[in-house]
């Protein structure tokens, strides 16, 4: 069953790493794309995290093709029908959610604009 009745879904991890002032902006682009999401400029993670999170990037890159520069960011604002058409087609990559929905809506040929955020 599915439980969305806006015509939006946003979406950002509770932990503290995006910003929820970054929405305002996401908002007023709403009309102009089928997924905002978001892009971390200036990443604050560590050495490891940054360099793990580059290596799989070149790969799924290689893989999918899709134009975006950070697939894996939380902060997503999605069209209903976009959730609609998708939500039965993820799970497949488990510990890459974000990876795997940005590489179906782009298959599907969704548009998707990147927008920075603070992180």
């Amino acid at each position: 069953m599915r439980l969305l009745e806006a015509d939006y879904l946003l979406c950002m991890d509770s932990d503290g790493q995006c910003d929820p002032g970054d929405f305002a902006r996401f908002w007023e682009v709403r009309d102009q794309q089928d997924v905002a999401i978001g892009r971390r400029t200036r990443r604050f993670d560590g050495f490891f995290r940054k360099a793990l999170s580059r290596t799989f990037y070149r790969f799924y890159h290689l893989l999918y093709r899709v134009p975006v520069h950070d697939p894996s960011c939380p902060f997503v604002l999605a069209r209903r029908q976009v959730i609609d058409r998708l939500v039965s087609e993820l799970g497949e990559m488990r510990q890459g959610f974000w990876w795997e929905f940005t590489a179906r809506a782009y298959r599907r040929g969704y548009l998707i604009r990147e927008l920075a955020i603070y992180h």
